[in-house]
């Protein structure tokens, strides 16, 4: 049995979501991100930002090719239900089920093998849970261990005198992704406080929470690449802290796609501006109808 491909840090942000959301086979992460991926087939959790993924937000995909920067992907993999994917979500080839029972059953456990291999070398107490000297094993009291069981589960290790009386060692419920550390960092977001009525993103602002806090309008220009090279995939979160309204504008040769419009809500509104080509971005949140 081959196993999938795995690689380290496989992660990106899908720029370009399925069509239809909820049941289409391709979809475009960042530019130059596809090679973040392993080769393929393997399986991937795909889930909305700013959140961790769960039963609920999730969906495991199958990727079955890689070309350039879109996967070609088979939904709802692994008992998982298919969610609409959309732009922005995250994507990664996590740690999923199919992986650990992938492992487990390539190398199952022959107790009578591996009790004969260890009775010279495998230690433990021969008497009651936690009590007797420590000693070499026999064969029979590592078979009376593993209690020749090769299906993975629950097993005694250490108390050769009954199984069920000794601390044991799980092998487990491998049954919820894991997000790449990369994701989980993420979410320990710095905040840009402003107070004034103008603000120009700059680099560093990449990642951050930028707050905009008066009484009267706010204007916030998103500068152009040539100015602020920020690299495509990245994510701005804007919250509307004052009265004052927060309109977003590009700088020349910006464009900035949105709907309804380009402008927060109201006080303690929130949105997220996703950069999507080199002077393309994405705007998305709480925004205003007119």
């Amino acid at each position: 049995m081959a196993f999938d491909g795995h690689k380290n840090f496989a992660y990106s942000l899908v720029a370009s979501a399925p069509s239809p959301a909820l049941s289409g086979t391709s979809l475009v992460v960042g530019a130059g991100e596809g090679a973040n991926f392993p080769a393929t087939p393997f399986n991937a959790t795909v889930w909305p930002v700013r959140v961790q993924p769960s039963e609920a937000n999730a969906e495991v995909v199958r990727v079955t090719a890689i070309s350039t920067d879109t996967l070609t992907i088979t939904r709802a993999q692994e008992g998982s239900v298919a969610r609409s994917i959309l732009i922005g979500d995250q994507i990664a080839a996590t740690i999923t089920t199919k992986l650990l029972t992938d492992l487990e059953g390539k190398f199952p456990v022959v107790n009578a093998d591996l009790a004969t291999e260890a009775q010279a070398t495998l230690k433990g107490r021969a008497a009651a849970a936690g009590t007797g000297a420590v000693t070499d094993l026999t064969a029979t009291q590592v078979r009376t261990i593993l209690d020749t069981n090769t299906t993975p589960s629950t097993q005694a290790i250490g108390d050769a005198a009954a199984v069920g009386t000794a601390d044991t060692l799980a092998r487990g419920d491998h049954s919820h992704a894991m997000p790449p550390a990369a994701a989980i960092y993420a979410l320990a977001q710095s905040i840009n406080v402003q107070t004034g009525t103008t603000y120009t993103h700059v680099l560093s602002d990449s990642g951050k929470l930028i707050t905009l806090d008066n009484a009267a309008a706010v204007t916030f220009t998103v500068d152009s690449n040539a100015t602020v090279a920020t690299p495509i995939g990245t994510r701005i979160s804007l919250a509307q802290i004052g009265a004052g309204q927060v309109t977003l504008v590009g700088a020349g040769g910006v464009t900035i796609n949105s709907t309804p419009t380009l402008k927060i809500v109201a006080q303690y509104g929130c949105a997220t501006l996703l950069k999507i080509g080199t002077d393309t971005w994405l705007l998305f949140g709480d925004l205003a109808l007119t």
